[in-house]
């Protein structure tokens, strides 16, 4: 029996005529093509947010005002960050940009786009300049910032953004100190971000064609300059390869300025400026986390748990946790679904990614149904963003622990 005979067949003897379901097709196709038109409007409603958004940015960072420096510094405005740029390093004074709760609804992915920044008149470092010299291009205002932009993200791969960093230093503390940024951007709505190198004379240099400073310490600053109560805090890191707690390193804005020579808000009142630099107060900005972990799973031999999943990046292995945040892009061209074990964003230590593409071999929705639950992923663990992840494709490559204590495929 031929397909189309065989569905007629089955849809009469369900009740249903021919001519009814043609109109059934019909009213399907309708639908279809009415979903499509408002899919459409919501990404044009999608592109012009993000226009005012970067917008509102770029005038909050003019308002803000650029740091004054007294190394020389070229000046550039792109969609989303002001750079001070200083040619005979290579890489910025200080780089600024504004983080807020965007990035908790944003996917946008890393680009790798790595480029030369066209807007310096006297150019940027380049590829050739890092190619086997050791080091990372270290962003200095770091995608993840981003990622509620597409087009900001981009241009956070310029590399008038890039700082020569050890491997070690850019995926671990350094990243770590990124996070903490990042997740008192969420706790406190939005704040100011300036981050750059600590630059002087006599630094070794990395490069072929442009000699690249390759910085002792690094320093991000933070304010938060919302009203009643403005207040700044910042990171003074030293370039090594390490694993430390980031709040170990907080200090006043006041010793950034007097190690770089930056003034970093200018425009800010003098009698404001003073008291907002010269305190240190961790407790402003520290919360404790009012969520408590979840509880630990009894691991199998070959099992590891969600945190150390970053120790096996370029290996095979079970990664187990409990699935604590789960998001679908519907709107994203991969449309794809993000499962975070034991933390969330920006905490997170190890994601499962299922593609839109691979959403057909699922038999239950991932992101409604796994939410809750203890799981087991097993596949390649690789990175990012700095954080683990594993790309699963059907769902036998995720194995659920049921209460009782047996495993469900």
């Amino acid at each position: 029996m031929r397909i189309t005979s065989l569905i007629v067949f089955l849809l009469v003897s369900f009740g249903l005529s021919a001519q009814s379901t043609k109109e059934l097709w019909r009213q399907i196709d309708s639908l279809s093509k009415t979903k499509k038109a408002l899919l459409t409007q919501i990404d044009s409603v999608n592109r012009f947010a993000e226009l005012l958004k970067l917008k509102r940015i770029q005038a909050d960072l003019q308002r803000l005002g650029q740091p004054r420096c007294a190394a020389d510094s070229e000046v550039v405005l792109h969609s989303a960050m002001m750079i001070g740029y200083n040619e005979m390093h290579e890489q910025p004074n200080w780089v600024a940009n504004i983080v807020n709760r965007d990035i908790l609804e944003g996917t946008i992915g890393r680009t790798n786009d790595f480029r030369e920044d066209s807007l310096l008149k006297k150019g940027s470092a380049g590829l050739e300049d890092y190619w086997e010299s050791g080091y990372d291009r270290g962003h200095l205002a770091p995608s993840a910032d981003f990622r509620w932009s597409k087009k900001a993200l981009s241009e956070s791969y310029f590399y008038s953004n890039m700082s020569p960093q050890l491997p070690g230093f850019n995926r671990e503390v350094w990243a770590d100190v990124e996070n903490v940024a990042r997740k008192w951007a969420i706790e406190n709505e939005e704040i100011y971000i300036v981050t750059g190198g600590i630059l002087k004379k006599g630094l070794p240099k990395i490069g072929s064609k442009n000699k690249i400073s390759i910085p002792e310490a690094y320093y991000k600053v933070l304010l938060d300059y919302k009203e009643p109560e403005v207040k700044g805090i910042a990171f003074l890191v030293p370039h090594k390869e390490m694993e430390r707690n980031p709040t170990e390193f907080l200090v006043s804005i006041d010793s950034v300025e007097k190690i770089t020579g930056i003034d970093f808000f200018p425009s800010m009142p003098d009698d404001l400026e003073t008291a907002v630099e010269a305190r240190c107060e961790p407790d402003k900005w520290i919360k404790k986390d009012t969520v408590p972990p979840p509880p630990p799973i009894a691991l199998e031999r070959g099992q590891v748990s969600a945190d150390k999943a970053k120790n096996y990046i370029g290996n095979r292995c079970t990664v187990c946790g409990t699935v604590v945040a789960t998001r679908f892009n519907a709107s994203s061209k991969s449309q794809s679904t993000y499962i975070n074990l034991d933390y969330t964003f920006p905490n997170q230590v190890f994601t499962v990614v299922i593609y839109g593409g691979d959403r057909v071999n699922f038999s239950y929705l991932p992101e409604v149904f796994l939410k809750g639950k203890q799981i087991c992923v097993r596949g390649e663990v690789d990175q990012f963003n700095g954080t683990p992840q594993i790309v699963v494709k059907n769902e036998k490559k995720i194995r659920i622990i049921e209460p009782e204590g047996e495993d469900k495929d």
